[in-house]
C-alpha cells in the first residue's frame, strides 16, 4: 500500500478495500465516494493513491508543485485525477492549476481530470454502484460463476439478478455472488435508469457455450 502524504488541511484519512485495485487511502469522503464508484466501473483498470509530485505555474508565472490525489488508468488511459468539491473547483487557485496540468500533462502521455460532487453522484451511477458494493466481500466459486455464465447465454438484453436467482433455484443470498461477478468485471451491467440487469460478452459466453 502506497503511503499517502498528509495535507495541512486534511483532517480526515481512511482506507477503501477494493478487491480490484487493493487497499487505497482516502482524505475525504468525497475520494471514498469516487473510489466507490470506480470500483464497479469496468472501463477502469487500475488506480494508485498520489502518484507523482506534479509542477504547474499560475496566471502570474509563478512555480507551483503539487501531488495529485489518483492516477487512474480508464480503457487503457493515463489519466490524472483530482477530486473537489464543486465549490472548491470554482476557485481561483483551482481553475489555474487546472488549465496549466490540463495543457502540459498530454505531452508526457496523460490526461488530467476534475471529478467534481455533479460528476461522482451522477446517476443512475452512482447509485448503481452502492447496490453492487453489497457484493464487494463475496467470492463466487467457479461452479457458481459457470452456472451463471450459463443462465445468461444468449440473453442478449440480460437478466435481473431476481431472475438469474430464480432460474438457477438459488437462496436469495446469491444476490451477492451476482453483484461480486459484475464489480470483477464478469458480467456487464445495464446503464440506464431501469432495475439492473446483468449479462456477458459475446467473448464470455463463447467459453461458457462451450461448456455445455
Amino acid at each position: 500500500m502506497r503511503r499517502v502524504v498528509r495535507r495541512r488541511h486534511s483532517g480526515f484519512v481512511n482506507l477503501f478495500h477494493s478487491r480490484r485495485f487493493g487497499q487505497l487511502e482516502t482524505e475525504s469522503l468525497l475520494e471514498f465516494d469516487f473510489l466507490s464508484v470506480s470500483e464497479c466501473d469496468s472501463g477502469i483498470q487500475a488506480i494508485i493513491s498520489q502518484p507523482v509530485v506534479l509542477e504547474w505555474r499560475d496566471r502570474s508565472g509563478r512555480l507551483h508543485s503539487h501531488i495529485p490525489d489518483y492516477g487512474v488508468l480508464v480503457d487503457g488511459e493515463g489519466v490524472i485525477a483530482e477530486i473537489k468539491t464543486d465549490r472548491d473547483s470554482r476557485l481561483t487557485n483551482m481553475i489555474d492549476r487546472t488549465s496549466s496540468l490540463k495543457s502540459a500533462l498530454p505531452a508526457h502521455g496523460f490526461k488530467y481530470e476534475m471529478y467534481t460532487e455533479s460528476r461522482i453522484y451522477q446517476e443512475p451511477r452512482y447509485t448503481r454502484a452502492q447496490t453492487l458494493l453489497a457484493g464487494l466481500s463475496y467470492r463466487p466459486s467457479d461452479e457458481d460463476i459457470s452456472r451463471v455464465g450459463r443462465c445468461l447465454s444468449g440473453q442478449a438484453s440480460g437478466k435481473e439478478a431476481a431472475r438469474i436467482i430464480h432460474d438457477l433455484n438459488e437462496k436469495p443470498e446469491f444476490i451477492y455472488n451476482v453483484y461480486a461477478m459484475a464489480i470483477d468485471g464478469r458480467l456487464l451491467v445495464s446503464s440506464d435508469n431501469g432495475p439492473l440487469r446483468f449479462s456477458i460478452s459475446k467473448v464470455e459466453e463463447a467459453k461458457y457455450v462451450s461448456r455445455i
